[in-house]
This record gives structure tokens, C-alpha cells and sequence, in this order.
């Protein structure tokens, strides 16, 4: 009763983590999870990033919510975790077909990106993801979030630069197919979650009472909120960077209070036409009396066109007078 217990708390969370990011759970099996993304009304870059967000998301959801639940329950859980493999096939390189025979039969894909997500999910290590290089490759996802994976051998950690075990071609060459772990770290500190719930997990995310951050779009929609990362944008939408601050947060603060807005392009497109070193636009803020009085908010807006592909990072900054930092908050947007 403990071991199923235990299964079907981590598996509940991780099928739930899945609808909650868009995915499809298609089946169990035993302590494990097999999900796809994807849709007609979607497109594969949005559905790409969120089975990546969705990775760490269940990480996430692990370490604050599953543990801390089965070790109340007296169930020592230091040593559960999981492993996830992702790889993107597009429409030509997966095949959905019926297996089986009469009334015992499964729709399932049949492809190399599913089998080397089985593999890759093989070679995770506990509590990580390995991300396959097709999927790097659709979102010309930056070095940054990903990490090369490692080994011990001998002694000495050996980088493991392609999928194991390696396959062959009909001339016996090997395959070599690249892949990568992911930062999760790194991909943290944008999931699309309030900033107070982010400090917890994300070391470099600092929250504070009446301090807000957040981003919105205008599109042929109009104005709309864009959570971070939460869909592939095309090029040339208006993106604003919000920042509100309440007189609330300046309580006890040393005036004024100084911030930046630090925009970071990453992929090959920027790199070919701009500079990818880091856009920084700085400012300052002390509130009159009359401000206080009236409990007026003080606003700033930091606004920029998509215009290259790639996954960029808005990152604000905010420190008292002392140098103090008392916000740091970052969104990723996500252009196709």
C-alpha cells in the first residue's frame, strides 16, 4: 500500500503537470509517464517549450509539494525522483498508426524521436531532463539553459556528447545524435509562476510585498498578458515589461531606489545581426510626499518588437540606496 502510495502521488502530479502545460497524457506505464504535445490549433514551437517548461515545472512541484507531502506522512522520500527524455518529430518523421489485432489493439507514433526520448529519458540523470537535438534545434534553444551531460568514469567526469546507445547507419557509421541536459536552474526563474512562489526554487529571484513584474503584448488581439514563455510569438509584436511599485514596498527601504531593465537576445539570428551583449536601460525612483499620500503607484515601462528568433530574457533589477537588492525578476519570451 506505501509503494502505491508513493507511485500514484508522483504520477497524479505529473499527469496533472502535463494538462496544466497543454500535453496529452497517453498512457503508463508502471512508475512511468509517456505524454505528447501538440494540436492542430497549436504551433510546434509553443508545444516544444511547453513540454520543456512542463519538465521543469514537475521538478518543481516535486522538490515543494510531493516530498514534503509523503515525508509528512512518515515516508522518507529523499531519495525519490524522476528522469525525463523530450525529443521533437515533426508531421513527415512520426507515424500514428493502430498496434495490435481486433479488440486488443493502441493508437500509438512510431518514430526515432519517440524511441530516442525513451533513451534519452534512460540516460537522465535523478531529477533531470535530456533534451534531444531536433528539439534544440526547432527552437534554436540557447547553450545557456542547457548543460553538456556527464559521466564518472575512471575517476573523472566524462562529457557524454551524443544519445547512448548509439545507432548505426546502413554504412555502419554512427549516428552521433547530439544532446543536451537541461539547466534547470536556469529555466526556472522564467516559468510563468507568481515571483513569491519562484524565490523558493530559483536562487536568483528575489520577491517583494508591492513589487510586481510582468509582461503584456499587443497583437491583432490587442493588449494582452503574455505569461513567461507561455506561446512562440511572431515577429514584429509590441511587447511591454511592466513594472509596478506600491508605497507599501518602500517601507523600511533607504531612497531612492535604483533599477534596470537588462534584455538579453539569445539564437543564431540575433547573434548574425546584432550584438547579443546585454541591453541595459537603468533608472531611478524616489517618491514625492504627495505620492504617499495619496498611495499613488509608481509605473515604468520597458517596450520592444520581436524581431529575431530565439528564446531573449527581460531581467529587472531593483536595489535600494545602499545597493541592497530587494527585486529581481525575469520573463522569456519566446519568438518564432
Amino acid at each position: 500500500e506505501d509503494v502505491q502510495h508513493i507511485k500514484n502521488s508522483i504520477l497524479r502530479v505529473a499527469s496533472e503537470t502535463v494538462r496544466a502545460m497543454d500535453g496529452h497524457v497517453h498512457r503508463f506505464m508502471g512508475d512511468a509517464l509517456m505524454a505528447y504535445f501538440g494540436g492542430r490549433s497549436q504551433t510546434k514551437e509553443t508545444t516544444a517549450m511547453a513540454a520543456i517548461c512542463c519538465s521543469a515545472m514537475l521538478r518543481t512541484v516535486m522538490h515543494e509539494a510531493v516530498v514534503p507531502a509523503l515525508n509528512a506522512r512518515e515516508i522518507d522520500a529523499k531519495d525519490l525522483g524522476f528522469r525525463v527524455g523530450i525529443d521533437f518529430g515533426d508531421d513527415q518523421e512520426v507515424l500514428w498508426s493502430s498496434y495490435g489485432f481486433s479488440d486488443v489493439n493502441e493508437v500509438t507514433a512510431t518514430s526515432f524521436y519517440v524511441d530516442a526520448s525513451a533513451k534519452l529519458q534512460s540516460m537522465a540523470a535523478k531529477d533531470c531532463t535530456m533534451l534531444g537535438d531536433n528539439l534544440l534545434k526547432l527552437l534554436d534553444f540557447p547553450e545557456i539553459l542547457t548543460t553538456e551531460k556527464k559521466v564518472m568514469r575512471e575517476g573523472q567526469h566524462i562529457g557524454v556528447p551524443f544519445l547512448q546507445p548509439n545507432y548505426q547507419l546502413p554504412s555502419e557509421s554512427p549516428v552521433n545524435y547530439s544532446i543536451r541536459e537541461l539547466n534547470y536552474e536556469a529555466v526556472a526563474r522564467l516559468l510563468p509562476i507568481p515571483t513569491e512562489l519562484k524565490e523558493g526554487f530559483a536562487p536568483e529571484i528575489v520577491s517583494r510585498n508591492g513589487i510586481r513584474f510582468f509582461a503584456e503584448v499587443i497583437d491583432e488581439f490587442g493588449l494582452r498578458p503574455y505569461p513567461s514563455m507561455s506561446s512562440c510569438l511572431p515577429k514584429g509584436v509590441t511587447v511591454q515589461f511592466n513594472l509596478t511599485i506600491d508605497p507599501i514596498a518602500l517601507k523600511s527601504l533607504r531612497l531612492p531606489i535604483n533599477g534596470r531593465f537588462i534584455k538579453q537576445n539569445h539564437g543564431h539570428e540575433a547573434e548574425s545581426y546584432v550584438q547579443v551583449s546585454p541591453e541595459i536601460v537603468k533608472f531611478s525612483y524616489s517618491p514625492e510626499p504627495r505620492d504617499l499620500r495619496e498611495n499613488k503607484s509608481y509605473k515604468k515601462r520597458f517596450e520592444r518588437i520581436t524581431a529575431y528568433r530565439g528564446i531573449h530574457v527581460v531581467t529587472i533589477e531593483i536595489h535600494d540606496e545602499r545597493g541592497r537588492q530587494v527585486f529581481k525578476e525575469a520573463v522569456g519570451v519566446h519568438v518564432c
